[in-house]
């Protein structure tokens, strides 16, 4: 929308796309104060003439981008048991009220979908996607998604040590039961963090938990992270091998919520925080020959020169064992390490691998980054010290090392990447270089579907971090 207004006199308006305006967009009012709307704008070059009807001084002239809100839904995506009763609504508009139009078979909505009048209930996994359209004007917002994923069991579903579950979400009356095999005696330790005020952990050994009858039920404090994100933690001593049941039940509204059983180990325990991954795709032109950071990519054979499409994540590496994690010294042992030209210290090798895998053929496309600078970023345990004892190459235990998606490096180049279905698969310490306590958890995956090029510099993606 260009408009014009303030300072005195009259003027006339006039704008178009990629061409010289004329009279097809004008605005004529009585005064300067005029208006011109593109309501289905094409990609371009905007154009706009003022001509003066009278003399006219101290005018503004503004170009505006206006967006249609998005439909909101009640219920959050996630895992839930048997059904969820799906409400979505829409906010008004320029003082229009929006008509919701939906679809459950992945397409896109348009003017012809279902017009939503009613909560929606979903007995299935499904991709609800909504868009509001505003008919008056022939807006559209963009279209909203969500997954919906179902289970139908009933009976004890089977958690991994060491393995996160995680997007749990329920409501009231809702519940989630888990069984973990303890293979030896010990201490195990279960947690679980998210927006999950809204539910409780009922703990039980070799038996169900129920509302009223289990052995451990942690309370929820506020996470370290802030915001409404909250953690609990409850250490379960098994005197022989047995069960571990976990049930998740629902007071009220919970979502994003992550449940993890291990055994307390007396050593470092490390695993990729499948939550935090959080990819997209982002557009970047690499000019070397201008710019040294990205002659510092292109000599270290993370990317090639010129425009290319680039699938970028947050890897989160926390230690959830029971000593810290420090990596071998630079000194005593160089041939852990290589030095970075472009950061200028020495980063530590073998310790992060991250690949792409189309599931369809089976091909393989690795990242380049090859090696890292540890520190303690964020506390993920409460329980943890506050201010721990680090040094370089050090991950104490009940903390996290973070690395951005911006971080040079962290991609993996899809501008030559076929549109599909694909896995991320990332393992911290690969190789086993590097003494833990527990090897089986150092391997995340996530689906994700790499989408067609739409020009665009960001493109989100739909990903489901429970594979």
């Amino acid at each position: 929308m260009v408009v014009t207004g303030g300072g005195r006199g009259n003027c006339d308006l006039f704008a178009s796309i990629e061409s010289e305006p004329g009279s097809n967009q004008v605005s004529q009012g009585p005064t300067n104060a005029e208006r011109i709307e593109f309501k289905k704008p094409r990609a371009g070059r905007m154009m706009v003439r003022l001509s003066p009807y009278s003399a006219y001084s101290g005018m503004h002239l503004s170009v505006y981008l206006q967006t249609t809100p998005r439909p909101a839904f009640r219920a959050a995506a996630g895992s839930y048991v048997g059904s969820v009763s799906v409400g979505i609504v829409t906010p008004s508009w320029a003082g229009l009220k929006g008509v919701i139009r939906y679809t459950t078979d992945g397409a896109e909505p348009n003017p012809d979908s279902p017009i939503y009048v009613r909560p929606l209930k979903v007995r299935s996994t499904t991709k609800v996607i909504a868009k509001s359209f505003y008919d008056d004007f022939g807006y559209a917002s963009p279209a909203v998604e969500r997954l919906y994923t179902i289970s139908q069991n009933a009976r004890p579903e089977p958690m991994q040590l060491g393995r996160s579950v995680d997007n749990l979400a329920g409501g009231a009356n809702s519940s989630r039961l888990f069984v973990v095999d303890a293979p030896s005696a010990g201490t195990y330790r279960v947690s679980g963090e998210g927006r999950a005020a809204g539910s409780s952990i009922l703990i039980a050994r070799n038996r169900i938990p129920q509302t009223r009858s289990y052995d451990l039920k942690p309370r929820w404090f506020r996470s370290p992270s802030g915001g409404d994100q909250v953690i609990a933690r409850a250490l379960v001593r098994m005197n022989a091998p047995g069960k571990i049941y976990i049930r998740l039940q629902g007071s009220s509204t919970f979502s994003e919520t992550s449940l993890m059983a291990q055994r307390v180990s007396d050593g470092p325990d490390l695993s990729i925080f499948a939550p935090s991954i959080e990819p997209y795709i982002y557009r970047r032109t690499f000019t070397p020959e201008t710019e040294p950071e990205d002659d510092c990519a292109v000599k270290h054979g993370w990317a090639q020169a010129g425009s290319r499409r680039l699938l970028v994540f947050t890897l989160e590496t926390r230690n959830t064992g029971g000593m810290d994690f420090r990596g071998p010294s630079n000194e005593q042992d160089p041939e852990f390490y290589e030095f970075d030209p472009c950061h200028q210290h020495y980063h530590l090798k073998d310790f992060m691998k991250f690949e792409l895998v189309n599931q369809s053929t089976g091909a393989v496309t690795t990242g380049r980054k090859e090696a890292w600078n540890l520190v303690n970023v964020s506390r993920f345990d409460l329980w943890a010290p506050e201010n721990p004892e680090g040094g370089p190459q050090t991950i104490s235990a009940g903390w996290a090392d973070i690395y951005g998606s911006t971080t040079p490096g962290q991609w993996i180049d899809v501008t030559d990447v076929a549109p599909g279905d694909y896995l991320l698969r990332i393992m911290v310490n690969p190789s086993r270089r590097y003494q833990e306590a527990d090897y089986e958890n150092n391997t995340t995956v996530i689906r994700l579907t790499i989408p067609a090029d739409n020009g665009q510099d960001y493109q989100f993606i739909d990903y489901n971090i429970n594979p």
